[in-house]
Parts: structure tokens; sequence; C-alpha cells
């Protein structure tokens, strides 16, 4: 939406020779330099996860402004003043518009069903946290989420004993939440109890 916008400004200021060009430039700016500065931070990390996803955002941005910037030229009517010139900017303009329109929805389904899974796995840790809180109750020192080759681990770390076959059936619930959960283990941390008196 804001690579939208950008392109919508900035292709209008383009074209408004009363707008500064700065103001273009701060628009297409806004949305380009985050994920730009993104993939460096993750390629000088060696994160190439990071890196990876930043370079989708910015080919998504590039593509939104392109699109965004051709319908507006397309709306103010802005073309060379010979008919054949006309034409050929026309026919330029439209198969411009349906390209970036195709890549457009090639790369924001992948990314919305990416979106749509992360969402319901931070669902699940949230139900995974409320699970353990129900059952264990003010047992619960914390819940940790560890990546595993693609499964996430959970640990549920108690600081009591309590372990039965309930506690079994707790698991399995935790772990049946969803389906990138791998296993999941409770730990118990070891309280002592001073006496005050002595």
């Amino acid at each position: 939406m804001v690579a939208i916008a950008s392109g919508l400004v900035g292709a209008y200021g383009n074209a408004n020779k009363k707008i500064s060009n700065t103001l273009v430039g701060i628009a297409i700016a806004v949305a380009l330099m985050p994920p730009l500065c993104t993939i460096g931070i993750g390629v000088g990390n060696f994160d190439w996860t990071i890196a990876r996803g930043a370079l989708i955002l910015f080919t998504i941005n590039l593509i939104s402004i392109s699109l965004s910037g051709a319908i507006i030229f397309w709306i103010m009517k802005i073309h060379p003043k010979s008919q054949e010139e006309k034409e050929k900017i026309a026919k330029r303009a439209l198969s411009q518009i349906i390209i970036s329109t195709v890549l457009l929805m090639l790369i924001a389904i992948p990314v919305g069903i990416y979106t749509y899974r992360t969402f319901q796995l931070e669902h699940a840790k949230k139900i995974a946290w409320k699970t353990a809180k129900n059952f264990f109750g003010t047992d619960v020192f914390t819940v940790q989420f560890n990546e595993n080759h693609g499964k996430l681990d959970v640990i549920v770390i108690l600081l009591s004993q309590k372990s039965n076959g309930e506690t079994i059936k707790q698991v399995e619930n935790i772990k049946s939440l969803h389906p990138d959960f791998g296993t999941v283990k409770i730990k118990f941390i070891q309280t002592v109890t001073s006496d005050t008196n002595n």
C-alpha cells in the first residue's frame, strides 16, 4: 500500500511542475530504501532469510510503484503530440500495466499464503501458552519455541515436578495445535525453599 501510494504521488509530482522533485524522491525512497537497507543488513549478518524476505518486499514495492505510476500517466493522458508516437506509447503503457499486474499477482499469492501461515503459527503459539497456563497454572515459568529443521520445538518450562498421565495428554494437545510444531518437551526447574526461622 505504501509503494502504491508512493508511485501515485511520484508520478503525479513528476507530471505536475508545481510540485518539487524532492517530494517525488522522498515518496519513492519511503517504499524502496527500507527493504534495500534490510537486504544489506541480512547479507552483512549472513542471515539469508531476512535478505530474501526483504528482496521479495523490494520487488513487490518496485512493481507497485511502476504500476501505479503508469496508471497515473494513463489517466492524466501524458503522451507525445504525434499520433504515431501516441499509439506506440499507449501500447507500451498498456503492456506495462498488464505485465506489472500479472507479476504482482504472481508474487502476492505465495506471499499471502506465507503471511497467513505465519499468522496461524503466531496464533498457535498463543494457544500453546494458554494451554500450558490452563493446565499447569502459576507453575509455568516460560514457553520457548526453537526452530529445528523447519519445525518448531515447543519447550514448556515449569517451576514444579507436576508430571502424570494427564501431563502427557496436554503435551499431545499442544503438539496438535499447528502442523509446524515438532516435539513438545516439558522441563522442570528445581526450586529451593528456605526456612526463615533458622
